[in-house]
């Protein structure tokens, strides 16, 4: 019995390392526990968020500067320049609350919006400017404007195998 016990105890402090989080798939870079695709393919806002879904993601939600400036290395690096690219911010079901498109509120609110009049439904992209000032624009999520998008999905868990053990 002594046996069977020790036995149940190391087999159960294995079974915890079982999920582990793995690193991203390739394309896709890791920031925060979570991965970011940039898709060079333009698209218009829905259509990105569309085609972030297929691949089981959200165009990307940012939660705080540093995070922010860690997505903008994403787009640079992907593109040696600071293109506008969609992101998840959304106001699109009502205009006064902004929203993440994976349904999270949007707290991070370090953001400079281009045009303010503007009150129609609405989305974010992202630039960075000359001047290294980091810009969020809010556009038409249903206009025909057709942009660069990044994704952002949960870092996928990784099962080990563990040998078989018999009795």
């Amino acid at each position: 019995v002594l046996f069977f016990l020790q036995l149940s105890i190391f087999l159960s402090s294995e079974e915890v390392d079982l999920v582990q989080r793995s690193s991203c798939p390739p394309g896709w870079s890791p920031i925060n526990n979570r991965c970011f695709r940039y898709v060079s393919k333009p698209m218009t806002w829905a259509r990105a968020e569309r085609h972030c879904l297929s691949m089981g993601a959200n165009l990307a939600s940012v939660h705080d500067t540093n995070e922010y400036h860690q997505v903008q290395s994403v787009i640079k690096m992907a593109t040696y320049k600071s293109d506008e690219t969609w992101i998840g911010g959304t106001n699109a079901q009502e205009t006064s609350i902004w929203l993440w498109s994976d349904g999270s509120r949007l707290h991070y609110t370090n953001w400079h919006y281009l045009n303010t009049t503007q009150t129609a439904r609405g989305c974010q992209s992202v630039t960075v400017v000359v001047c290294r000032q980091a810009l969020a624009s809010r556009s038409l999520c249903f206009s025909e404007e057709l942009i660069t998008h990044l994704c952002v999905s949960q870092v996928p868990p990784r099962v080990s195998s563990l040998p078989l053990v018999t009795l």
